[in-house]
């Protein structure tokens, strides 16, 4: 779509759909050559193999996308870096996206499938119809216009999901100017519900979920903590709460860091934790991709060899990612509203 520095490509392919009013845009390389997307990579699958356009083709190098290529070589599955043609696309056997924010929105519309599935989808004598937009991630200039377009064009009666903090207060006003309910099914920032009257929030807030894991730490023998939060609202509440609790409690912080919500690079993070010799080190980051590239930065780090306990709120071990993450989660201690492991019959039939 757009040539240039990779960071500034990635930008402009963001931005000039949006201007343009598009769903969304692919990158090419100065030679036509597909790249990625703004919040996704793209692999080409032929005969087997996975093919990912290599870092020349105007792709930023992602947590995602490392994470893919790790488990596909775990797997013995061929990968080969390979720049592809736009006419590649069309005879791949497969073509498929992944992006850290991916999960989210397939949890959701598996949460409403499986729900129509056991009650129908007909209430009251009116069918539910639901229709799927995707933000590529924590957008909020995409969320705030297919919150528009959902309200204006299709005259939805309800608008629901949001994954990220960001795209739902983005969202928010759309909302509220319409006067249509907004239903926050995962973006967990406290704030998010006082943005406008018409939102319901059916998930959680970070608070919620970190001062436990704060009381649970000083009730077992940790003195002292660091922590590491990605840095946006979600983060930022999840810290307030733990430091606020474990201090309450009688703990020390010896120390804090926020990493960038996208693509962080968490080595030299790890690097400082393990330097300032703590107890434990609370973790908040978004599930999935993150989680996976945190462990293994404290795997290759050696943190756990020198004694450090890793606590967090459930997202780091989140059920999408858990088993990938491999022995290096063994130990971790985490707090949260949900696991798909919770013993009851109405998650057994979830599940």
């Amino acid at each position: 779509y757009q040539r240039g520095d990779n960071h500034v490509h990635a930008e402009l392919t963001k931005r000039g759909p949006l201007l343009s009013r598009c769903g969304g845009g692919r990158a090419r390389d100065d030679g036509g050559r597909g790249g990625g997307a703004p919040g996704e990579n793209v692999f080409w699958v032929r005969g087997g193999g996975r093919r990912p356009p290599p870092l020349s083709s105007s792709v930023l190098p992602g947590i995602t996308r490392e994470s893919v290529i790790k488990l596909a070589q775990d797997l013995g599955i061929p990968f080969v870096e390979q720049a592809i043609p736009r006419e590649m696309l069309y005879v791949a056997d497969e073509v498929f996206f992944s992006g850290t924010a991916a999960d989210y929105g397939k949890q959701m519309l598996g949460g409403i499938r499986a729900y129509f599935r056991l009650h129908g989808d007909t209430f009251a004598g009116r069918r539910i119809e639901v229709i799927v937009r995707d933000t590529t991630g924590p957008n909020p200039e995409i969320a705030r216009r297919l919150a528009q377009e959902l309200v204006t064009r299709d005259k939805v009666d309800f608008l629901a999901g949001f994954g990220f903090t960001p795209s739902a207060l983005a969202a928010a006003p759309v909302a509220t100017a319409a006067k249509t309910p907004m239903v926050v099914m995962n973006a967990a920032s406290s704030v998010v519900t006082e943005r406008s009257p018409y939102i319901v929030r059916f998930s959680m807030t970070l608070p919620q979920v970190s001062a436990p894991m704060a009381i649970w730490a000083a009730k077992h023998g940790i003195r002292t903590v660091y922590t590491l939060v990605a840095d946006y609202a979600p983060g930022i509440d999840a810290e307030k709460a733990f430091k606020a609790a474990f201090i309450a409690a009688g703990g020390r912080i010896v120390d804090s860091v926020r990493t960038p919500l996208r693509n962080p690079e968490f080595a030299p993070y790890v690097q400082r934790i393990k330097d300032a010799k703590p107890q434990a080190v609370f973790i908040f980051v978004p599930s999935g991709a993150q989680s996976v590239a945190f462990m293994k930065a404290f795997e290759e780090r050696g943190l756990a060899r020198a004694g450090i306990q890793v606590i967090g709120t459930g997202d780091l071990t989140d059920d999408d990612v858990l088993q990938s993450m491999g022995e290096p989660v063994l130990g971790i201690v985490t707090s949260h509203h949900y696991s798909a492991a919770h013993d009851s019959a109405e998650n057994r039939a979830f599940v």
